[in-house]
């Protein structure tokens, strides 16, 4: 194993590579691996404010909000949509969850014709990588019942590729890692309806693919949002006891408190 070390002349690097050598087979084969930077050793990384706060000292200001999109689309995610927002947080889907991966979770294909067999559309991202491959919201009718099919990878990693599907209600399929083309069998005397459209779910070689959207990118947009206050008069209630006693051991001013305390809860005072 061979570790670079960051230059002790300059300031550490965040990112730390370390090439791992292997033999394969005879040959010799260069790794390298991303580690994460950990805050711990580096604070001067950690973020000392989150977000920008702002003194609002008139009825009328302005808050604003960061938000971070996705500049691609990729399955269900249209391009420029919600990765995290300021407001909600981060998006739910699974497309949102896993855009910084090679795996679609959930891209959208052709709903059957009625027909035995169905060819989809090819993937958007291609080479497809064997054992990935899922094909969901298909209606078929087998035996003269109707009913949602799923489709799922048949490799395991360690057999032969075939490179073929099998359906939850006995249908069939097959696909295409380099065109991206998955083709569906319901089987002789069964059809796949035209009820629903397709969802396919794979992983894609990164490397070898040549669509522009191959590797996603991500973009900040900073939004800003009229605030407006609600005033509500309040009366400040207190006995001359109190106010002397507070002079006297504590040296402070009851009124003078009192105010301090209403105008940290947004109260407007009126005389």
């Amino acid at each position: 194993m061979f570790k670079m070390l960051p230059d002790p002349k300059r300031p550490l690097s965040l990112l730390i590579g370390i090439m791992i050598w292997s033999t394969l087979y005879g040959n010799v084969e260069a790794k390298v691996q991303m580690l994460p930077t950990i805050p711990a050793l580096l604070p001067s990384l950690v973020a000392d404010q989150v977000s920008i706060v702002q003194a609002i000292d008139r009825p009328q200001a302005q808050v604003y909000y960061m938000n971070i999109k996705n500049s691609t689309a990729k399955g269900s995610l249209s391009a420029a949509g919600d990765l995290i927002t300021a407001k909600t947080g981060h998006a739910s889907s699974q497309d949102a969850r896993g855009y910084a991966s090679d795996e679609v979770w959930a891209e959208a294909n052709v709903a059957g014709s009625g027909a035995q067999t169905l060819i989809l559309t090819a993937t958007k991202f291609k080479p497809l990588l064997p054992g990935s491959i899922t094909v969901s919201g298909l209606y078929t009718t087998v035996g003269g019942m109707a009913a949602i099919e799923t489709f799922t990878d048949d490799y395991n990693g360690t057999t032969v590729l075939t490179a073929t599907l099998t359906g939850s209600r006995g249908s069939t399929g097959s696909y295409n890692t380099v065109s991206g083309v998955i083709t569906l069998d319901a089987g002789g005397g069964n059809t796949i309806n035209n009820t629903a459209v397709s969802s396919v779910r794979y992983r894609y070689d990164v490397e070898k693919c040549t669509h522009t959207d191959r590797i996603g990118g991500i973009n900040l947009e900073v939004v800003s949002e009229n605030v407006d206050a609600r005033t509500f008069p309040l009366r400040l209630d207190y006995n001359i006891f109190a106010a002397i006693n507070l002079q006297k051991i504590h040296g402070m001013v009851l009124a003078d408190e009192g105010i301090k305390t209403l105008c940290h809860t947004g109260v407007t005072l009126y005389n």
